[in-house]
């Protein structure tokens, strides 16, 4: 069973407000909705080093240096990846991150 992604409207309001991440926001959508993640290294082998994982997320680079981030949390048994959120600023990405490490 290929992968549920949850709340697609996140990657279209963000397609329109930065038309020139398209094609890596439709690379994204394709990787997840013909994926069959079972384990977290299924998510890591579909993006590489693109891919981290920081509990309970998983941050996806896409774009290169005028990307964006998304988050995501990934259900494996039941197939569903839900986006949290999309950043484009890295600066606030981080200060997110730090937040989230120190929760651990």
């Amino acid at each position: 069973m290929i992968m549920i992604l949850l709340n697609k409207p996140l990657l279209e309001d963000y397609n329109k407000a930065y038309p020139h991440l398209t094609t890596a926001i439709n690379r994204f959508t394709t990787i997840v909705e013909q994926s069959i993640w079972a384990t977290p290294q299924d998510i890591k082998d579909s993006f590489g080093r693109h891919a981290d994982y920081v509990a309970p997320f998983w941050i996806i680079d896409i774009g290169g240096k005028a990307g964006a981030r998304i988050i995501l949390k990934v259900d494996h048994q039941k197939k569903v990846v839900r986006i949290e959120r999309i950043w484009m600023d890295h600066r606030d990405y981080m200060l997110w991150s730090k937040s989230i490490r120190k929760r651990k």
